[in-house]
């Protein structure tokens, strides 16, 4: 007698499972109906019920299989700022900018990258100069300490090609930050 209460409650697992995933395929299609089953032939034998799956060595019912896990990219949102200010000097690669006006509360922190511009004397453009990364954290009112990455050797000012890192050039400096 076990061993057939065993087997009833294989197929009843079995058919609750096959009931769920049906019950889930009528969700999926959204109130559209399901193609009808092609009918058995007159004359042929009657579709067969399902039989149960073979016992495991314990006697457990099989396992079910592990839902397909879903895999979610995170959002990556990449923010800038800009810090306008004068040049102070340079040295190689090290730009040395004094800050006079930033336009976010978070200041620039080591290792944000970003890009040194400046303004044309029409004053509606603005010439980019370099790439950087930051070398320092900047503190509030210190200046800050900048390094090349990418300098744009052929930036012509009104036409005419200028130093522009020598001390006092207006610049501006936009970085990002995630």
């Amino acid at each position: 007698m076990f061993g057939t209460r065993t087997k009833s409650m294989r197929v009843c697992v079995v058919g609750v499972a096959i009931a769920a995933s049906l019950a889930i395929g009528a969700l999926g299609c959204a109130g559209q109906r399901a193609p009808a089953e092609p009918k058995a032939a007159p004359g042929s034998a009657a579709a067969t019920p399902m039989e149960a799956p073979a016992p495991t060595a314990k006697g457990a019912p099989p396992a079910a299989e592990p839902a397909q896990k879903l895999k979610y990219t995170k959002e990556v949102v990449i923010h800038t700022a800009d810090l306008h200010g004068k040049v102070k000097g340079r040295a190689g690669k090290s730009i040395t900018i004094e800050p006079l006006v930033a336009t976010s509360e978070k200041l620039p922190l080591k290792g944000n990258k970003g890009a040194i511009y400046r303004e044309t004397t029409t004053q509606d453009q603005w010439l980019l100069l370099a790439e950087i990364v930051v070398t320092d954290t900047m503190v509030a009112g210190q200046p800050i300490s900048v390094e090349i990455v990418d300098e744009k050797k052929d930036v012509l000012l009104d036409g005419k090609k200028v130093n522009h890192f020598i001390p006092g050039t207006m610049v501006r400096l936009r970085w990002e930050w995630e």
